[in-house]
């Protein structure tokens, strides 16, 4: 089950995708720092669309949570797409992103 608390000073969301199989978190870190779109990130590293978007205003938790059968043996990214102001850098280009590997 994943929930998104927040800690931080900044409105942040929490999207989770699959990995493409052999993408890895220098292609998602550079991909944000090129300021790529959602809907590009399949195109990039993402084994079709993104699965699931939780969203925190700073010191709450999402409202919602999300349960995910997630794939053994794949992995997935967990990142923010959210900018502090127009112009501003993606957080995931700030290095506001994982990967995570299911055993």
């Amino acid at each position: 089950m994943f929930t998104l608390e927040n800690r931080g000073a900044k409105d942040h969301e929490l999207f989770i995708g699959l990995l493409r199989p052999g993408a890895t978190a220098s292609q998602v870190a550079a991909a944000h720092q090129q300021g790529i779109g959602f809907r590009q990130l399949p195109k990039i590293y993402l084994d079709g669309a993104a699965s699931v978007a939780l969203i925190a205003s700073p010191g709450t938790t999402s409202p919602a949570r999300v349960t995910l059968d997630l794939l053994p043996g794949r992995s997935y990214v967990l990142f923010c797409q959210l900018r502090d102001s127009v112009g501003a850098p993606q957080h995931a280009a700030l290095g506001m992103f994982r990967v995570l590997r299911v055993n």
